[in-house]
């Protein structure tokens, strides 16, 4: 988990740039290194968390494999884009690899899910009808998430400023590439190396918390919908700051650089 993050890090591809330019030694190059590192700083915790929460559902090892693969393809496969494109790395397009592993995670374990739950009801199936059928049960609700969560990440393309306009584009591209490459990986690599029938069931809290919101669903709702009334007063005390330089003290070399 840990090497796949370093593969997918920003620092991974300008590092060599700064080095082939003979920049890591310039006050300006040691400047940009620190701010790099601190972004990748999301991207390895991330992907520990991505595969911690794959083995609590499936507890197998298989069932962390085939969501990670989805996160590691579909990150490869935009940045090779914007590589393609010309699109340079900025602070804002370094926010995309981690972005790709929330909506990376979310549609393999859709998928997964449905797979095993499918195959746990109709033991007496192949394999194969067990993945088509769970194929067509699933694909209409994650193209409707996908596409919705393109078309918002697309509305930033609409923006005054470059980097977010960047951002937006590909975001929204990586989302319909995360939706892609889950039909196209995780059936796959199932059939190949099926996961335990009965590991999609392995929830008993989870399954207790459901039944418990059922049970109690207007109380629920009422709760939820203080909480949310109660975040909102607060939208307007939120204060934006993307000064990273402004982290170290003002007598370091990389505040004077």
């Amino acid at each position: 988990v840990l090497a796949l993050a370093g593969t997918l890090s920003t620092s991974a591809f300008v590092f060599p740039v700064l080095k082939e330019r003979r920049w890591e030694e310039r006050d300006s190059g040691k400047a940009a290194t620190t701010i790099l590192l601190l972004q990748d700083l999301f991207v390895a915790p991330l992907l520990v968390i991505a595969a911690i929460v794959a083995w609590l559902i499936f507890r197998s090892p298989v069932g962390v494999l085939i969501p990670l693969t989805v996160i590691f393809v579909t990150s490869a496969l935009l940045l090779g884009f914007m590589a393609l494109m010309g699109i340079a790395i900025r602070p804002m397009t370094s926010l995309l690899p981690p972005l790709m592993f929330v909506v990376g995670i979310a549609d393999s374990i859709h998928v997964l899910v449905e797979l095993q739950v499918l195959r746990r009801a109709k033991p007496e199936l192949p394999a194969t009808e067990v993945a088509v059928e769970a194929f067509m049960r699933i694909l209409p609700p994650c193209t409707l998430t996908s596409l919705t969560t393109s078309i918002g990440f697309g509305s930033l393309m609409f923006s005054d400023i470059e980097p977010v306009r960047e951002f937006g584009l590909f975001a929204a591209l990586g989302t319909i590439l995360a939706f892609l490459v889950t039909f196209a990986v995780v059936p796959a690599m199932w059939l190949l190396a099926p996961i335990d029938a009965g590991a999609a069931t392995r929830a008993p809290r989870a399954e207790g918390l459901a039944r418990l919101s059922l049970k109690h669903a207007l109380p629920a709702s009422i709760l939820l919908l203080v909480i949310g009334v109660l975040s909102a007063t607060q939208l307007r005390n939120i204060s934006f700051n993307t000064d990273y330089v402004g982290f170290f003290k003002e007598d370091s070399t990389i505040r004077r650089a």
